[in-house]
């Protein structure tokens, strides 16, 4: 897999994981103490997200950073 397709694959699955828990950006944002616009970085693939903000974001949802990337089999969890 190319860097560009796990790159992908990370923005697609974290904006599937946050569609199917009935969440917006801005509630991750407020749930997660992230800011609004590092979320929608992150799910757009327009930045690759830092360390810290994949960490945040792999414990709130509840999957491993290569279940996000797509590294690895996984099961959407939804998490309220």
């Amino acid at each position: 897999m190319t860097f560009e397709q796990e790159h992908q694959n990370f923005a697609s699955n974290l904006r599937r994981l946050r569609m199917r828990s009935g969440l917006t950006t801005s509630e991750v944002a407020r749930k997660t103490g992230l800011s609004v616009s590092t979320i929608r970085n992150a799910e757009s693939g327009t930045v690759w997200p830092t360390t810290y903000t994949t960490s945040v974001l792999c414990r709130f949802f509840g999957v491993t950073e290569r279940q996000l990337r797509g590294l690895e089999g996984w099961a959407v969890f939804t998490r309220a």
